[in-house]
């Protein structure tokens, strides 16, 4: 269920589109008749009762327990990246604003070995930009190859001792707000 959600658009974003008309089918329902859209698509989903997944102690959990409707159920994990296209993907799906708290930092990816890619994470005000190639200085930069970065991502390999610094605190902290 969450890799249908997290890599592609697919039946079960079929909420999204019931509640944003973007489609030129639907637009027209939208905009002649705003009212009756939201009473007729709107509100009979908002009420449907259903259990809604949710990552623990994230904004959609606390949205989630607004709609007493809706009965929240914890997922137990997440989606753990294969690739290093699928962890810059994921990275904003997994992003939680509340455990990023006031963290403003710009880390440069390298990545060698298999497909060679440099990406840009940023994090400020509670969000995370993905960049492609290399923008901004860097408050850290790490490079590597693909499969060690992602082994460490998943959390199958420790970071190594050597790598223990002062910025090497700024990527546990990124790494936590992915957890």
């Amino acid at each position: 269920m969450w890799q249908s959600l997290a890599f592609g658009p697919n039946y079960k974003s079929a909420y999204c589109m019931a509640v944003c008309p973007a489609g030129e089918d639907v637009l027209p329902l939208f905009t002649e008749d705003r009212k009756h859209y939201i009473e007729d698509v709107v509100v009979p989903l908002r009420n449907r009762r259903e259990p809604v997944y949710v990552k623990a102690g994230t904004p959609a959990e606390k949205a989630a327990r607004k709609n007493a409707r809706k009965a929240i159920r914890h997922l137990k994990t997440f989606p753990k990246p294969t690739t290093f296209q699928g962890f810059l993907r994921g990275a904003p799906l997994a992003f939680n604003p509340l455990k990023a708290g006031s963290l403003s930092a710009v880390y440069h990816f390298r990545m060698h070995g298999g497909v060679p890619a440099e990406a840009t994470l940023a994090v400020a005000g509670g969000k995370l930009k993905v960049h492609p190639g290399l923008v901004g200085t860097a408050d850290l930069t790490l490079d590597t190859d693909a499969k060690t970065w992602l082994a460490i991502a998943r959390g199958e390999r420790p970071v190594l001792p050597a790598l223990l610094t002062r910025r090497l605190r700024l990527l546990a902290a990124l790494k936590k707000c992915l957890e």
